[in-house]
């Protein structure tokens, strides 16, 4: 097995996650102490200084930027009003944006107070400036919690930071401010020529506005409001020289002005609140929103937009090239690939004579894809007569409005009329579905103005399109978090799982568990007869473990004594060569002067004499200390370190020591009476007296943290930072929902509830029960792997040991179109080993089966009725991601049966559409889960852990995968899994490697004749019953790379043929055709002979009908349909058009088990096929060599043609 050297390659942090129960009287005391009260309110202030730091982050960049010159501004303006269509102006100003960012950091940082800024500073700064009592009183509450805000002043961090980040002060000034300031510049101009002038304002206030150094008065949020007032009063004075002009004879309109964006943070005090709080505060909201948006509706803002954007053709107005140039394309053409298409005939064209191979489609795709955006100028240049772009893209925004019109009325009618506001919102679902459907059609509507917005890379823009896009926008703002808010409140939980740290007084609650430290951090740990305790200390007595008495009776806890030496290539130096400490630990004179000299470090003055001194010198002074020298240090030989490296991590894999005292229970029972000691169980339900089964992970963990085998050679090591948190009951008596005593219960699991549809117990049962009790609960850091350096080049050392194994075997996993995930196994010789579908879940301890496929089709229904519902949303993401977590076991499982890596689609590399249940965003969380779970694989999880140093035993676990940090750095490879294109997997023939490498399209009558005369022949087979079209892929097209070009395509088989159907409302159905019959009737239909098995090719070019070209270009296209699939589910199979060697026609319909079942077993298994090709790839390379792992095209194709089943 490949895998057994792959143990012990780097250390892992994992945080344990366990209740606490309270011991004794312990629960009593903490109220009495009102320990919980004082981090309830400690939670509190915590939002209240909060908002107290908020404020100074935006007085600081108000009092930074007021007053100041920016060195770059004129240059910046210089390039974009004179910009031309010249790339380099664009870098240029990009430039220019990078060095004005920088500036502006640099006098941020230069502020006074900056230096105070994230640390415990800012608490007296922020108390001398208080204005009452309560803010001063919140404020000194954390003088010595300051640990609280880590994560905020993390994140407030990003303020500050020169690079291009939307959530920067600089990136708002500088990329999203000064592009509007400028463009404004340029809309003046036309305003000024028209003589339009504010009458508030003076003619030379007017053309001040519009001066470049006018930007810097731009810089605070008072200048911004300045401005964006005046801007305001000027473009009251251009609508009304509109108004006034409109039907002058070619009368051009002026463009309105852009205001600017308010600075980072004070865009929130003008925003809705964060969450909504009951119902009253959502309808409130929502009910304002709508008043807005009647407003808006009875404008004539987008009539004005469709004016302008009609009047410009498309010039200077610009669609990104993203997912917003298909959806465009999907509004105009009614496809989403048909920009992408046009452009790559342009391309094609204009490239006409270079070879295309599969090279020059690389660099075709690169090259499309190097710009970042088209303008529908391009795109209109790209249609054909017939086709309206612009027309069919304000035809959607009109129809977005009458949708929002249509929605509106719908809410005013069933919210705010009908719904009684002394019932539950929450309950009233014709009223969720009301405000969902009316926010939903806002949000669509704004998504599709949006469409426009280009790259915000593009310096030549129409203004007038521009500002009254802007306009609209402006109106419809805050429909994303008045959604986002509503559905939040909407779909919570009848139960809360929030919860709050709590700290017993002491700031530095279980920061440590040190000995020394016992008295500072309060916290202790025993352990008794296999159960695992916490106790705080009261704070008054804090020294009751200092010198506890000896023990009288057998009847005891064993005290966890823990010691560490944390850091020693820091601690080491500091503590021997400290000042206080020379005498007593009298280094030399000389090894002082070569220890500052710095010749024990690795460099130019090196020296390893010197070093081994040092050494030498730091073992002597730890068999002195009086703490250090408990750990009983064993160590080399000096002169067998290379370095000081070497020496310290034996220090650190030895400093670190668990040893028990034992205190008789008596004595800790008297502690927790007089309420000096707060006593919990650590516990969860594998601590349970009717608990046989085997531990889970967490359990494992812990009782290893303390088990001998483990402390004689440190794998799992106990870390501080330790938290305790309360959750209080967040379900009322009131509340309750109780399943009483033989009460019929329907079974969820479709599969049980075939032979059991319902189920009764003997005793009741609560919903939600753990959320109806207070709960404390316990996180504890710990280190896996303790001691063990991080092994460079992790996926070296992987392929190294499969290269190492020649019985290695491939897991190929896909998403399916019938099937949620789906699994094949092959060996090296591509022979299928198991095929199996993830639809269910099979728990072997409890025989339970779950149907996850059945259970999500019975969530989801009818999918306009899930879009419509949020909750359904947010129970099919839950099941979703409960389903993943267990099918990761399921493949961890297959890894070790069968000896094998693992093969996934590359998400990166281009992520495939279509009907998959499992989508992108969750398939990603099931990558990630599958990394953590193989980077640190434990296979035996008994109680008894009778040889937990076995590989793959809770001491020695595998360690599979690299550890996750993101997705853009996966690469094509982390540990044993491996990432494949996921090009043409499911829809090729495994038994010729033949693939559809046709484009397909009736154009014209002339293309299509064309298109025909290509083929060597067209002729009908007697013998074998079908048609056959012969041809050289050669002819057609260049990405036929593969070692076989020509084929012969056969009508044989059915197809089934999606349609819609006009008797179920024009819904989708599907119906089966015999293809070779539906070629027999048009042949006949139009007089072609077939029968005498001539060459068609010339009488199917006599034929000038349009309607026969249809018809047949969409039964070659059904000829080439590999893939076929019902509407009910009940056929799912692939079908080859190609005869392969046995003189057969693949179709999974009638294969055995040692070829793809159906369409999606095949996705999986052509997955698993390129797994062999990498490994084909690391057997034929050396230990070291660079691996190319990235399959192209070609290389598939010819590898399906050469490997067939």
């Amino acid at each position: 097995m490949y895998y057994q050297g792959l143990t012990k390659l780097y250390p892992i942090s994992k945080t344990i996650r366990n209740e606490l129960i309270p011991v004794g009287k312990t629960l009593e005391h903490i109220r009495m102490n009102n320990i919980l009260e004082a981090d309830i309110q400690r939670k509190s202030d915590y939002e209240r200084v909060k908002k107290l730091m908020d404020d100074y982050h935006k007085q600081l960049i108000n009092e930074s930027l007021q007053d100041v010159h920016l060195s770059y501004v004129e240059e910046a303006a210089d390039l974009y009003l004179n910009a031309s269509k010249d790339k380099d102006i664009v870098d240029k100003f990009s430039k220019c944006q990078d060095k004005l960012r920088k500036e502006i950091v640099n006098l941020l940082k230069s502020h006074e107070n900056f230096p105070k800024i994230g640390n415990k500073e800012i608490i007296k700064l922020l108390q001398s400036l208080s204005d009452t009592e309560k803010d001063y009183n919140a404020l000194d509450s954390f003088s010595k919690f300051y640990t609280y805000f880590t994560s905020y002043n993390e994140v407030r961090k990003n303020l500050y930071s020169d690079e291009e980040k939307s959530s920067t002060a600089a990136y708002r000034l500088i990329n999203e401010n000064l592009p509007k300031f400028l463009d404004n510049i340029k809309a003046y101009s036309i305003a000024k020529s028209a003589g339009v002038r504010a009458k508030e304002l003076t003619e030379e206030e007017q053309d001040c506005l519009f001066m470049t150094e006018t930007f810097e008065r731009t810089l605070t949020q008072d200048g911004i409001d300045n401005y964006n007032e005046l801007i305001g009063k000027l473009n009251f004075a251009i609508n009304l020289y509109n108004q006034q002009n409109n039907k002058l004879k070619g009368f051009r309109k002026v463009p309105k002005m852009k205001e600017l964006y308010k600075q980072i943070l004070s865009e929130r005090e003008a925003s809705f609140v964060d969450e909504f709080v009951d119902d009253e505060a959502l309808l409130t909201n929502v009910e304002s929103f709508s008043a807005h948006i009647k407003e808006f509706l009875e404008s004539d803002s987008l009539s004005r937009f469709a004016e302008v954007l009609e009047e410009s053709g498309g010039e200077m107005v610009y669609i990104k090239n993203d997912t917003s140039k298909t959806t465009f394309s999907n509004i105009v053409f009614g496809s989403w690939n048909v920009i992408d298409e046009r452009l790559a005939e342009e391309y094609d064209s204009a490239n006409s004579k270079k070879k295309k191979d599969e090279k020059y489609y690389d660099k075709r795709h690169k090259e499309l894809k190097k710009n970042k955006s088209y303008s529908v100028e391009k795109i209109v240049s790209l249609s054909t007569e017939t086709e309206d772009v612009i027309g069919k893209y304000i035809e959607k925004l009109q129809a977005d409005i009458i949708a929002i019109k249509e929605t509106r009325e719908v809410f005013e009618k069933v919210v705010l009329k009908e719904h009684d506001k002394n019932k539950s919102l929450r309950k009233n679902t014709k009223a969720i579905e009301a405000i969902k459907s009316f926010l939903d059609t806002i949000k669509d509507f704004e998504r599709d103005i949006k469409l426009i917005s280009g790259s915000e890379h593009e310096m030549e823009k129409n203004l007038a399109v521009y500002a009254e896009q802007e306009n609209i926008l402006s109106s419809i703002r805050n429909v994303d978090s008045l959604y986002n808010m509503s559905r939040n409140y909407l779909t919570q939980k009848p139960f809360s799982t929030e919860k709050f740290k709590l700290n017993f007084n002491r700031a530095t609650l279980l920061n440590g568990w040190d000995k020394n430290k016992e008295t500072d951090n309060l916290g202790i740990l025993l352990v008794k007869e296999g159960k695992y305790y916490l106790g705080i200390m009261n704070t008054k007595a804090n020294k009751s473990f200092v010198n506890p008495p000896k023990p009288k009776t057998d009847n005891v806890y064993h005290k966890v004594n823990y010691k560490l030496l944390p850091g020693p290539n820091k601690m080491l130096p500091k503590v021997f060569f400290a000042k206080s400490n020379l005498e007593y630990y009298k280094p030399s004179e000389d090894l002082l002067a070569k220890y500052q000299a710095g010749t024990h470090k690795k460099g130019e003055n090196f020296s390893l004499e010197d070093c081994h001194s040092l050494i030498s010198f730091f073992k002597d002074s730890l068999e002195k200390h009086p703490d250090w020298s408990e750990f009983g240090f064993k160590f080399s030989d000096t002169k067998k370190y290379d370095d000081l490296s070497g020496f310290y991590r034996e220090v650190e894999k030895q400093g670190y020591k668990i040893t028990y005292t034992d205190i008789d229970v008596e004595y800790i029972d008297s502690l927790v009476e007089k309420d000096e000691l707060y006593l919990f169980q650590i516990y969860n339900k594998d601590f349970s007296p009717y608990s046989k089964g085997n531990y889970n992970l967490h359990t494992l963990y812990l009782t290893m943290l303390f088990d001998e085998r483990n402390l004689r050679n440190v794998v799992y090591k106990l870390n501080g930072e330790a938290e305790v948190f309360y959750r209080p009951a967040s379900i009322g008596k009131d509340e309750l929902i109780i399943h009483k005593s033989g009460e019929e219960i329907k079974n969820k699991n479709p599969k049980r509830a075939i032979d059991k549809p319902t189920s009764t117990f003997e005793y009741d049962i609560v919903k939600d029960r753990r959320y109806t009790k207070d709960k404390f609960m316990l996180h504890i850091p710990v280190t896996m792997n303790f001691g063990v350096d991080e092994t460079r080049r992790f996926n070296e050392v992987v392929n190294d040991a499969i290269r190492g194994d020649d019985k290695v075997r491939v897991i190929g996993i896909d998403r399916g179109e019938r099937n949620l995930l789906y699994v094949v196994v092959v060996d090296s010789d591509g022979t299928i080993l198991e095929q199996i579908s993830l639809n269910s879940i099979i728990n072997n301890e409890y025989s339970i089966e779950t149907d996850y496929h059945k259970l999500l089709d019975e969530k989801e229904g009818d999918r306009d009725r899930a879009r419509k519902n949020w909750t359904t949303i947010e129970n099919i993401k839950e099941l979703k991601e409960g389903y993943l977590s267990q099918v990761v076991n399921v493949i961890a499982k297959l890894v070790l049966k069968y000896d094998a890596i693992i093969c996934l689609e590359d998400l990166n590399f281009g992520f495939k559409r279509g009907r998959q249940k499992v989508e992108k965003q969750v398939y990603q969380k099931f990558e990630k889960m599958l990394i953590d779970k193989l980077n640190y694989l434990v296979i035996d999880k008994s109680r008894s852990q009778e040889n937990p140093e076995e590989v793959g035993h809770v001491l020695n676990a595998l360690q599979l995968t690299s550890k996750f940090t993101s997705f853009k750095e996966l690469g094509k490879q982390t540990g044993i899994i491996y990432y494949v294109p996921a090009y043409l997997t499911s829809k090729i023939d495994p038994t010729t490697g033949f693939a559809n490498l046709f484009y397909v399209k009736y154009e014209s009558v002339e293309k299509s004749k064309d298109f025909f005369n290509r083929f060597d022949s067209i002729c009908f087979n007697k013998v074998a019953g079908y048609f056959e079209f012969s041809f050289d892929y050669k002819n057609f097209t260049d990405r036929a790379c593969g070692m076989r070009s020509k084929w012969k395509v056969c009508t044989n088989g059915e197809r089934i043929i999606k349609y819609r159907n006009e008797e179920k409302n024009s819904s989708f159905d599907d119906k089966v055709i015999v293809l070779t019959e539906e070629f027999k009737k048009l042949f006949n239909e139009y007089g072609i002979a077939f029968n005498d098995c001539m060459d068609l090719t010339d009488a199917i070019n006599a034929i000038d009908d349009a309607s026969f070209f249809r018809k047949l270009t969409k039964l070659f296209q059904q000829t080439l349909q590999m893939r076929n699939s019902s509407a009910d589910g009940s056929r799912d199979y692939i079908i080859s058009p190609v005869e392969n060697d046995n003189g057969e026609f693949f179709n999974s319909e009638k294969c055995d088990k040692s070829k793809p079942k159906d369409a999606d077993a095949n996705g999986a298994f052509n997955i698993a096929r390129k797994g062999l090709w990498v490994l084909e790839q690391l057997y034929n390379s050396s230990s070291g060599e660079k691996l190319n792992l990235a399959m192209t095209n070609a290389e598939w194709l010819e590898y399906a043609q050469q490997h067939t089943i």
